[in-house]
């Protein structure tokens, strides 16, 4: 029988290290970067209307389970800084690029992985991104952290279409892994990965690396990635 494992990204396989993971106290130093990038300055006008765009599309802050991509909320930031639309691209790397600026994966994550692929198990990613945050990126922090020698499918929201907990990336993912839903096993460090696996029909797994043990239902707990092998 195969076997499959799908697991979130931030804060489950990789850390971006010196970022929370509410990027709203970083937005006034992100959108600076932006607009040094773009060789201008950032006015406290202009700052606030593009703080604004973003709060509103904190998932955070207004939950929701559509996806929208990086290019409509990026544009709209760009459009309340007052700066042209050919800058967009300008603003969005720069924006993304402050919060991905140091990225690395957890000390169990490799091995892990190596381990799971000598067993042959198929292993994906379905990850939530940031604002729209285009697969390009995330692709970028897999290759720069050794991980995409280890993972055979990769689903981002923005090609999904919906967050988490929306059964629909999980649905795909089993189908990608090509793996029933009752053999998936999803791994995921926030609520909304168990409740939607679990919801989905899948095996959730909680990783609990600071021992504070949720009471989300999850199929299991681990505190250490590598705890995952004794439940196949």
């Amino acid at each position: 029988m195969r076997k499959a494992i799908g697991f979130d990204l931030g804060d489950t396989l990789l850390l971006y290290e010196g970022v929370s993971e509410r990027w709203a106290p970083g937005y006034r130093e992100a959108l600076g970067r932006a607009a040094s990038a773009c060789g201008r300055e950032l006015g406290e006008h202009e700052a606030d209307r593009a703080v604004a765009v973003l709060e509103r599309y904190n998932t955070r802050l207004t939950p929701r389970t559509l996806e929208v991509p990086e290019a409509q909320i990026l544009g709209e930031v760009t459009t309340a800084l007052g700066f042209g639309p050919d800058e967009c691209r300008t603003v969005a790397n720069a924006f993304f690029n402050f919060y991905r600026r140091s990225v690395a994966a957890y000390p169990d994550t490799i091995d892990t992985l190596r381990r799971l692929n000598m067993l042959g198990v198929a292993v994906g990613v379905l990850t939530d991104v940031p604002y729209g945050m285009e697969r390009a990126r995330v692709e970028a922090d897999l290759s720069a952290t050794g991980i995409d020698r280890f993972v055979s499918v990769v689903l981002t929201s923005v090609e999904v279409g919906h967050r988490k907990p929306a059964r629909v990336g999980f649905a795909r993912l089993a189908s990608e892994l090509d793996v029933p839903m009752g053999d998936l096993i999803y791994v995921g460090n926030e609520e909304k990965d168990i409740d939607g696996a679990n919801t989905a029909g899948a095996r959730s797994v909680v990783i609990d690396r600071e021992g504070r043990r949720p009471d989300w239902g999850a199929w299991a707990r681990v505190e250490h990635l590598d705890e995952i092998l004794g439940l196949l």
